[in-house]
This record gives structure tokens, sequence and C-alpha cells, in this order.
């Protein structure tokens, strides 16, 4: 009589999981979860501190700040054969993170002394790059100056405008790499999501995004949309316990294009 009970209470059992079985969540996320993605794929922030030729002919010290739509703005100041002065730079990080382009506007201008003459200078500069990832430099692909000079003494001016050969270099600032990192923030409600996301360059630029997204249990993964100021990423992603793996991630962030899916 016991052994029938038993026997009962197991069938009911058994037959209790196979029905549950399907409903039976994996590895859900919910909570807080980081990944460097330095290895998963490059993402440039060029911010930081410049000092050398920028492929001008003329020595440059100046800062540029990139935002996470991908412009960038600065200044510094200048010296050329005796003239010297104050430059504000403009611009915006384009293409695909594994193939940016940077493009620099310049404004300058500056007085000295040139063959004994007091003279004042103006110049504008366009100038396209590469980002050399192996030398960690800015390379000039294409661009032009226009400069203007004034001789104060017998008002007199001339100006100028040449264009830029390829093969100058500009070194990257100390810490520039393509180097970022994502943090999330998810709240489930059933199978969807909501929550927040915060990117970091490696210079310390944050972009701030909201999170949507829902969670398949057939392939135990969440589709994850990223949306803000900075841009508009896909991710799928997997989570267990506070570990995350990125499957995939394609959309654009500081003003470059990323598409990576996991082998």
């Amino acid at each position: 009589m016991k052994m029938n009970i038993v026997r009962k209470f197991a069938a009911a059992a058994s037959a209790l999981l196979v029905f549950a079985a399907p409903w039976a969540r994996a590895d859900i996320a919910n909570g807080s979860y980081s990944a460097d993605l330095t290895g998963v794929a490059p993402l440039w922030d060029i911010s930081g501190t410049y000092s050398g030729d920028v492929g001008l002919g003329i020595w440059l010290d100046f800062s540029l700040t990139e935002s996470p739509s991908g412009a960038f703005e600065g200044s510094g100041s200048f010296d050329y054969d005796g003239l010297s002065g104050t430059f504000e730079v403009t611009g915006a990080v384009t293409g695909s993170a594994a193939n940016p382009r940077v493009s620099m506007n310049m404004s300058l201008s500056g007085s000295g002394s040139v063959e004994g003459q007091d003279v004042s200078f103006t110049a504008r500069a366009a100038v396209d790059y590469d980002i050399d990832a192996a030398s960690g430099a800015l390379d000039v692909t294409s661009g032009s100056v226009s400069v203007s000079v004034a001789d104060s003494t017998n008002h007199r001016s001339a100006s100028e405008t040449v264009p830029l050969a390829k093969g100058g270099t500009m070194p990257l600032p100390d810490g520039v790499a393509g180097g970022w990192s994502v943090s999330l923030n998810l709240a489930p409600k059933g199978d969807k999501y909501s929550g927040s996301a915060t990117v970091v360059t490696d210079t310390g630029t944050t972009a701030t995004l909201a999170v949507t997204g829902n969670y398949e249990s057939k392939s135990d993964t969440s589709n994850l949309t990223l949306k803000g100021p900075g841009g508009n990423v896909s991710l799928v992603v997997s989570t267990a316990g506070g570990d995350l793996a990125i499957h995939s991630l394609k959309g654009k962030l500081f003003g470059q294009s990323l598409n990576y899916k996991a082998q």
C-alpha cells in the first residue's frame, strides 16, 4: 500500500516536472553587469593633449575633447617661423571603428616678425586623417591650409592656399588606444527589460544610454537596444551570475559604426 502511494506520488511529480519544464527560465539578466570591450571591437575617443606638427609645418600645442556623438572641439597655441598665436579646432571622428577617419578644422591667428617686419597672421586649415592604431598616430590623408599675412608697417597683405601632401603624422595622446567598456543595469519585467547603460572610453569620456530589450529563453540570450545622445547600439548578450558575454554588437557610438559577431 505504501509502495503504491510512493509510486503515485513519483508519477505525479514527474508529470508536473515535464509540464513545468518549458516554462523554466535559464539565467535572465537582473541587476548590474559590466564588460571590457577593448578586445571585442575598438572605439576611438581622441580626447587629450597634442603637441607637434600636425602635417601643417606649424608647431601646435592644443587640447581637444570628443563628445559621445564623435564631434570634438578644442584650443591651443602655435609657433611658425617667428609667428605665434592661438587657434581653435573643431571636427569629428567618423567611419567604422575598425577604420576610423578624423576630419579637423583649425582657425589660427597671431602676430610676429618676418624679415624684420611686424606682421599679423591668420590661417585656416582643413585636414583629414586616418587613425594608425599600430603606431598610435594620426596620419594625414588630405587637406589644405589658407594663409593670410598683413604687414602692419606698409599695410600690405598676401595670401596663399596650399594643399597638404600625405605623410604628415601626429602622435595620439597617451592612453588613446581605442579601448572602452560598457556597464549595464537591467531590470526585467516578464521577458522584457528596461534599464540604463554607461559607456566609458579609455580617456574617461562617458556616454549614458537608455536600455530596452527582451529575453529569449530558447537561446538563453538577451536582445538589448541602447539609445542616447552617444548613439544607437543593438547587443545580444548572455549572463551567468555576474558575468556578461557579448554575442553580437551593431550600431553607432562616438561617431563610429560598430559591427561585431562572436565566432
